[in-house]
């Protein structure tokens, strides 16, 4: 089963690797941060197909916000950067989730946020707990017929 939480760590390390210098934060943070920076936000929607697995659809979504000194053209080239670092597949543990679509927009009042929805949709597990009704259906007995 993939985890939201290794999901957004593995976000996490493609954008501390390809942008040291920048902080990542999550979307809960809403004061106190430095930029640039990058905060991270997942949404997902999950259908069951069977008895032991679901259909994900995750929307990873990544606000840039950019430093107040950074020139208009690399605030700009954000979006194809982002791209280019995350490419087609997201590396989760020993997993591969393709990368469906990538959106990008422009947002904020002067226009200089950038943010950037990543879909995946995958397969996944169903985590599971034995019932009462599993145990008794794999319970075994002989019976021997009276002395």
């Amino acid at each position: 089963m993939v985890k939201k939480t290794d999901i957004a760590a593995a976000v996490t390390a493609v954008l501390t690797r390809t942008f040291p210098n920048y902080k990542v934060y999550s979307d809960e943070v809403k004061e106190g941060y430095k930029t640039p920076s990058f905060f991270v936000e997942l949404i997902s929607t999950v259908t069951t197909e069977t008895v032991n697995f679901c259909s994900v659809k995750l929307s990873v979504i990544i606000t840039y916000l950019p430093s107040l000194r950074q020139p208009a053209l690399e605030v700009m080239d954000m979006e194809d950067r982002l791209r280019e670092a995350f490419g087609m597949v997201l590396k989760v543990g020993n997993r591969q989730l393709k990368i469906t679509s990538l959106q990008g927009a422009k947002t904020g009042e002067d226009n200089d946020i950038v943010q950037v929805t990543l879909t995946i949709d995958y397969l996944d597990s169903m985590a599971r707990t034995e019932s009462a009704d599993d145990m008794i259906r794999e319970l075994k007995f002989t019976m021997k017929e009276g002395n």
